[in-house]
């Protein structure tokens, strides 16, 4: 089969094997990016919850707005908690078809908005250190090699995720 008619098998277009590769990059790193903000603030409203514990005083509670900042951490961890299992689903729909299908590209466009929508009550100043922690988990429980892209990039000995990791939220 040509070049171009893998290509059009693959993307349902003339796109370019360019074209899928910095497709599929954007759909894996939002999805470990996903994982990565879900495991952060899963931590975050985990310890968020017992220095509340730690701080009964009625007195202290209002100073640190502790529960706003419990309610700002669920909605973000479960939103990300939402959107990861989202791109997981279109992940495993992209191996199996070994193809990005306009319904996964639609169904990611939908991700991207409630991501976008989330970015709002990211934390203004994230934890570095707790980042590159999660960002090794990250790593190890996705690791860049087993995402699929298109065997004329593998054959070529090239990582196509090489420089690219999950963002800090």
């Amino acid at each position: 089969m040509a070049r171009a008619e893998k290509v059009a098998q693959i993307t349902g277009s003339d796109g370019g094997l360019d074209s899928i590769n910095a497709q599929l990059r954007y759909i894996y790193n939002s999805y470990r990016t996903a994982l990565l903000n879900q495991k952060y603030y899963g931590h975050r409203l985990l310890w968020l919850a017992i220095s509340g514990l730690a701080t009964v005083l009625g007195v202290v509670k209002p100073i640190l707005n502790l529960s706003g900042k419990i309610e700002t951490y669920s909605k973000l961890y479960a939103g990300y908690s939402g959107i990861r299992l989202d791109l997981k689903g279109i992940v495993e729909d992209i191996e199996v078809s070994r193809s990005i299908p306009s319904s996964v590209l639609q169904r990611y466009g939908d991700i991207r908005k409630k991501t976008s929508d989330l970015g709002g009550l990211d934390d203004p100043r994230p934890d570095r250190g707790k980042i590159k922690q999660l960002q090794v988990e990250v790593n190890e429980e996705i690791p860049p090699e087993s995402l699929w892209f298109p065997s004329e990039v593998k054959d070529k000995d090239v990582d196509p995720l090489a420089g690219q990791s999950a963002i800090s939220p």
